[in-house]
């Protein structure tokens, strides 16, 4: 344990040693560090922000299909993953200005992660065949509720095609996933899947406004 300086003093007999540097919200460091008799050493390290090993409980998440993805444009957030977590991995946004996380949700599929390009929200699609409930655009401010895409696709369509919809949900092997965004505002997403009943698949693209307030983030169909 360091003290409050970040300094660390150790008394090791000599010989070559490995030192592994972990730190909440960075990059895992490793030395090699060969010690001799009667000589006092001073290792410095610097530790790079974002991501953070085993150890300290928080990890770039390997469900991530890109990555480099998990950072937002203006490098302030990163999605992160408690990889101690099972089976469900969770998965928590950083706030590097404020110091804080918060988890935003579990998932025990592969996920893709999608900023949008002001770093006001992120996109993330359970990837390939995951849950459509938990496929979510979720917002940096803590104050905003996510928004499911199927909700939002649901508020594009007339009620006769929202009916028609939700009767098909029950029936229907669904996929959405989010492709890109288009504007700031914008985000291209399809709905594919295969119909039971007209033994057949489908997809349809859509291209929707993204638009934080009550009424956008509150869900048509229950959980």
């Amino acid at each position: 344990m360091v003290d409050v300086d970040g300094k660390l003093r150790l008394e090791l007999t000599p010989g070559v040693y490995t030192v592994n540097v972990q730190s909440f919200g960075f990059a895992s460091l490793k030395r090699r560090l060969e010690v001799q008799i009667a000589s006092p050493q001073t290792v410095s390290v610097v530790l790079q922000p974002y991501s953070c090993s085993d150890g300290c409980g928080l990890e770039y998440s390997s469900l991530l299909l890109d990555p480099s993805l998990a950072t937002s444009p203006d490098r302030r957030f990163a999605i992160l993953e408690d990889v101690h977590a099972r089976p469900d991995h969770k998965f928590f946004l950083i706030d590097r200005d404020f110091t804080t996380q918060r988890k935003l949700f579990s998932s025990s599929k592969p996920v893709k992660a999608l900023w949008g390009y002001d770093s006001r929200a992120i996109v993330v699609t359970d990837y390939p065949h995951g849950d459509i409930y938990h496929t979510k655009v979720f917002p940096v401010d803590v104050n905003l509720p996510p928004i499911r895409l199927l909700d939002l696709i649901a508020r594009q369509l007339t009620e006769t095609e929202r009916e028609d919809l939700e009767g098909r949900l029950s029936r229907l092997h669904i996929t959405i996933e989010a492709l890109k965004w288009v504007k700031q505002t914008e985000l291209e997403l399809t709905l594919s899947g295969f119909d039971d009943k007209a033994q057949k698949n489908f997809k349809e693209t859509y291209v929707l406004p993204i638009d934080f307030h009550a009424g956008s983030t509150a869900p048509i169909w229950p959980k």
